[in-house]
């Protein structure tokens, strides 16, 4: 189990698109994080909501927006939109930041 304290997303850098703009259509922009801790979901919490900057450093960084934060066994990444691309989504690396569980039984 994990209390989150931040996420990374990583995707291709905008100077190496193909694209003569340099943008990036399959790149994510809003996405969501949800955490829970029972392998229902019946806890599910909102960790942030966020938009992923296809024209910024490739590597980009989003601190946990909720106010409580229980330890989480699960988290979840809902990509709701991109910039352009019709068909897909991509994505190279989600990474989630925090303090492991402590028991203390």
């Amino acid at each position: 189990m994990i209390k989150p304290t931040s996420f990374t997303l990583e995707h291709m850098a905008a100077s190496l698109s193909q694209f003569g703009d340099q943008s990036i259509p399959s790149a994510p922009k809003e996405f969501s994080v949800w955490g829970w801790s029972d392998a229902h979901g019946n806890d599910k919490v909102l960790l942030g909501e966020y938009v992923y900057d296809h024209r910024g450093y490739a590597l980009q960084s989003f601190p946990v927006q909720a106010t409580t934060v229980p330890d989480l066994r699960f988290i979840e990444l809902r990509v709701h939109s991109n910039y352009g691309n019709p068909s897909y989504t991509c994505l190279y690396r989600f990474r989630v930041h925090g303090s492991p569980y402590k028991n203390n039984n």
